[in-house]
């Protein structure tokens, strides 16, 4: 059993396990984090500083403010302890350490519950009776677009509860825990007016109606890689290239128009976080440079009006490319054939010929591109008008192949492609 001692620190009584201290009186004073015990709560009052002896197999336990309360190491596990020794002229301290902490806890709670953004959605509710909670998802309906309602309540039961859907006053769905309704929504500007009434076995009646206004945004984008001219495709992002993200919002207000894009707010996203340099008012466009490796890049957009009951959302997620190379002839009457490219190996008929290399997904801009041409491993040298062009000429009676090689780099970037491609001549 433990057997108390009284001590002297600022006229506190400090309950000690003397027969557990091997003697020396000495205690350990350690700053609890967890505490597992077997005795009732109501015994405690936390906070509260606990006092081990190493030795004998008996834990004595202090509750400042109240009293100390001795067990036995069967019924007190400390799980965890943390900081430094701790002795009784430190308690005062402590108490007002304590104080201090949860005064700036709580106001940095305070500060950030004020001042984050509050959800904005693309619609209005009102409702009438016990609270009952109707979540959309998409969370703002774009126009022509499936949506989902899900009811929930904390206060009534709804698996008991007979539920009806109404869309624009014509009841819809109806039955015993119908939490969930799914309709299409109508064209931009289209407001939609839905509704949902709960009757409970006990009598109680809820009533929840949302006012949905779709909106749509576009994006459009384009990477800073080059394509040809009259490329129809799409020029592609490459490690490190630039890419330009336009938004084309929809927006009709109440009266019908449509609202002037440089009036709305933007709200960008990089992988999940906001770029707030590029969001604001009147910012439609977003630059943002890939990254140097092929990880995909995923951007988010909300766009909403100053009331903030018209919002959209849209997102897309672009994954960086290698550049490739692409050969065509350089034909001295009709021009480049683009039409056609030579892949792998193609028959050299004429006695000379000339080859134009595009270096797809290169960048538009920035230092001229190194081109390094290569016949059988030996260098050979381009055009005279452009690096991009090596004219081939192949003697009379000559018959063979010879492997042909091209590798681009952009100094700058550290970025190369390089293809190689099988030459048949006297055939």
């Amino acid at each position: 059993m433990c057997k108390p001692r009284k001590t002297r620190s600022r006229n506190t009584i400090v309950r000690s396990p003397q027969e557990c201290s091997a003697g020396t009186g000495s205690l350990r004073y350690t700053w609890l984090t967890t505490l597992n015990y077997e005795m009732p709560t109501k015994k405690l009052n936390f906070p509260a500083r606990a006092e081990q002896a190493r030795s004998g197999g008996c834990i004595g336990m202090t509750v400042h403010v109240t009293r100390e309360l001795c067990f036995t190491s069967q019924e007190v596990e400390l799980l965890a302890f943390r900081n430094s020794q701790l002795t009784k002229n430190n308690c005062p301290y402590m108490k007002k350490y304590i104080f201090v902490v949860l005064f700036f806890l709580f106001a940095f709670s305070l500060t950030a519950y004020c001042f984050l953004p509050s959800p904005v959605h693309a619609y209005t509710e009102t409702s009438e009776g016990p609270e009952i909670l109707v979540t959309l998802s998409p969370a703002n309906p774009g126009a022509n677009q499936s949506v989902t309602a899900s009811l929930q309540s904390f206060s009534l039961d709804l698996e008991r509860a007979a539920i009806s859907w109404y869309l624009d006053d014509a009841r819809k769905d109806s039955g015993p825990a119908h939490k969930t309704f799914t309709f299409h929504t109508g064209q931009t500007g289209k407001e939609m007016r839905l509704a949902v009434h709960v009757d409970t076995q006990e009598g109680l009646t809820a009533d929840k109606v949302l006012v949905i206004n779709p909106a749509n945004v576009d994006l459009m984008w384009e990477a800073a890689t080059y394509v040809p001219p009259l490329y129809r495709g799409k020029s592609l992002p490459t490690p490190g290239s630039l890419v330009r993200v336009v938004a084309l919002p929809s927006f009709v207000g109440n009266d019908g128009g449509r609202l002037r894009s440089e009036n709305l707010i933007y709200d960008w996203e990089r992988d999940f976080s906001k770029v707030f340099a590029a969001s604001g008012r009147g910012k439609n466009i977003f630059v943002f440079t890939m990254p140097d490796g092929f990880a995909s890049v995923d951007i988010g957009l909300r766009v909403s009006d100053e009331s903030g009951g018209l919002v959209a959302e849209n997102k897309l997620s672009l994954t960086p490319i290698a550049p490739s190379i692409r050969f065509y002839e350089e034909h001295p009457l009709e021009g480049t054939r683009y039409a056609h490219a030579l892949t792998k190996s193609f028959d050299l008929r004429a006695s000379e010929f000339t080859l134009r290399a595009e270096p797809f997904g290169m960048f538009a801009s920035g230092a001229p591109l190194d081109y390094l041409w290569q016949v059988d491993g030996t260098a050979a040298t381009p055009h005279t008008e452009a690096k991009n062009l090596l004219t081939l000429r192949q003697n009379k009676g000559s018959s063979g192949s010879s492997s042909l090689s091209l590798t681009i780099t952009n100094l700058t970037k550290s970025l190369s492609a390089a293809v190689e491609l099988m030459i048949n001549f006297g055939k």
